[in-house]
């Protein structure tokens, strides 16, 4: 409750900004901009007709493989003239198993580099919501973000001791903007969309198309990337979506194009000898802490031991754990350069060694 800000609250902040801004600089970017977001929809119908179709020959396929043949307890009288030489004279029936309740939680990367990509990145988003909304399955969509509110946000060695308690992975200050969710209406997810595609569109190319854009929300500026702390977020969140939908399988999918930055260290107390006074404060991890330090990750609730080779990846292993039959999925959205090729730092950062 402390972490997610609801699509209730951002639709008042932003819709009303929005329309400051349409009554100031008139209706054109508007306009287009909803005119895209609309076209973007029908222009989806046939990929997200294939998409549910592909799924739906995917769980008959495991329907089947799941299939329990079992007799009926009758006479199969097309076998009766085999009776000397074979027992199994009953007719059979071919049971398939229930269909499995599916669920959808998507976590989208809220940082500044995903500035030159997010157009993009919101329209594939809008295809897996579209077919959410086909198949009639349950979805939540969060945004990370550490720039959500940042006249409050607490900073340095600061703690928020609500948060906390002694040895745990101090989190930093983020939020978790929920987007979109199955539990709106059409028309609340149709203006959230416009909303996120109208702040997408600021910058230079669509000006050329689009006319002048808007001036974008303060809290829905790009920021940082706090992708490790919105795991450990996940680890409550999620089970949270699976017992409240009452799915049975989960799919979690990350959108993101780069690594999280570090986690702030860990929340503990510190005894001054001289005033004989304990304080609560961060031990901040060494820098290059995964090279330096070997860290040990405990998961109270699973009551499993972790030791850290790279944060992300044993975060997401946590996760995973805490959640079964759950399917993690993690896009990594390359940076696209002027030409449409991905940059190479991009490749240098994530191939190995020296290639």
């Amino acid at each position: 409750d402390k972490v997610i800000i609801s699509p209730k609250i951002l639709l008042e902040e932003f819709v009303s900004h929005y329309l400051a801004e349409k009554e100031e600089h008139g209706p054109v970017f508007w306009d287009k901009t909803l005119e895209k977001v609309k076209t973007l929809k029908d222009d989806s119908k046939n990929t997200v007709s294939y998409m549910v179709k592909e799924f739906e020959m995917k769980k008959a396929a495991d329907a089947y493989a799941r299939a329990a043949v079992s007799k009926t307890g009758s006479l199969d009288m097309s076998k009766i003239h085999t009776y000397k030489y074979n027992e199994d004279l009953f007719k059979k029936v071919t049971t398939l198993p229930g269909a499995t309740n599916h669920g959808m939680v998507m976590v989208l990367d809220w940082s500044g580099s995903m500035h030159e990509n997010l157009l993009g990145t919101l329209a594939q988003m809008y295809n897996l919501i579209w077919f959410c909304r086909r198949i009639k399955i349950p979805f939540e969509v969060f945004a990370f973000s550490d720039r959500y509110d940042t006249d409050n946000k607490i900073y340095g060695n600061e703690v928020n001791n609500k948060y906390f308690k002694a040895g745990d992975v101090a989190l930093s200050d983020f939020k978790l903007m929920n987007f979109f969710s199955s539990n709106m209406t059409t028309s609340e997810e149709m203006s959230m969309m416009h909303i996120l595609w109208m702040h997408a569109s600021n910058n230079y190319n669509s000006r050329m198309e689009m006319g002048y854009p808007y001036n974008s929300p303060e809290n829905l500026r790009l920021g940082g990337t706090p992708l490790n702390d919105t795991i450990i977020a996940m680890m409550e969140l999620v089970p949270k979506f699976k017992k409240e939908t009452g799915v049975q399988k989960v799919n979690t999918i990350f959108l993101t194009d780069g690594a999280s930055h570090g986690l702030s260290g860990v929340y503990d107390y510190k005894f001054n000898k001289e005033e004989n006074t304990h304080t609560e404060e961060i031990t901040r991890f060494p820098y290059s802490y995964l090279k330096a330090t070997k860290i040990i990750l405990t998961d109270p609730v699973m009551n499993k031991t972790y030791e850290v080779k790279n944060m992300t990846n044993d975060l997401l292993r946590i996760l995973k754990n805490r959640v079964p039959e759950m399917n993690v999925v993690g896009f990594f959205i390359a940076g696209a350069g002027r030409n449409g090729k991905v940059k190479k730092n991009t490749l240098y950062y994530l191939l190995p060694g020296d290639s």
